[in-house]
């Protein structure tokens, strides 16, 4: 049996699906491994929270995702799970390099981390009542665009990965996800 269903990102090589969901017998959300077709299903995650927001490396080596809103790290096999960091930090993003993390803060702010969990650095602060929802990086990994809400309107900004040239680009979209395309 089959419940919550959340976020689904294909492999680099599009053979396989990586999604967050519980089945009977799971107490929480994990994420699992299925190909296109349905088969092969596997569960790969193994946390006492729930497992979220499962991003694949660009080598399709490695998924990041979060759990008790602390991201991790896990080979694609299952093997060398890893909690990067002991703060928050949501739905790490892989940039397009595979050279850094892009995630969510406490706060609501947008951060960047390297792939072990090094170098954390806030790259979008935001005010009091203001909050990040979603983030995107660009295909050349220069920028990161995402979803802002403040004083009940929704916009999309876009930012370059050092935090500098932040710039609200479409107010009020209505949307609470954004995606660069390729």
């Amino acid at each position: 049996q089959f419940n919550n269903p959340g976020e689904i990102a294909w492999s680099p090589d599009g053979r396989l699906l990586a999604y967050e969901a519980k089945y009977t017998g799971d107490t929480v959300p994990q994420v699992y491994l299925t190909s296109p077709n349905g088969s092969g299903l596997r569960r790969l995650t193994s946390t006492p929270a729930a497992a979220r927001n499962p991003s694949w490396s660009p080598d399709g080596l490695k998924i990041a995702f979060d759990s008790d809103t602390m991201p991790y790290v896990i080979n694609a096999d299952g093997t060398g799970q890893k909690q990067l960091a002991n703060t928050f930090a949501v739905a790490p993003t892989w940039s397009p390099r595979g050279d850094a993390l892009a995630y969510r803060s406490l706060n609501g702010s947008i951060g960047v981390m390297n792939p072990d969990g090094a170098g954390r650095r806030q790259i979008v602060g935001l005010n009091s009542g203001e909050s990040a929802l979603f983030q995107s990086w660009s295909p050349d990994g220069g920028r990161i665009a995402f979803v802002g809400y403040s004083r009940d309107v929704v916009s999309m900004y876009v930012v370059r990965s050092t935090g500098n040239d932040l710039r609200s680009i479409v107010d009020d979209v209505g949307s609470f996800d954004v995606r660069w395309s390729r």
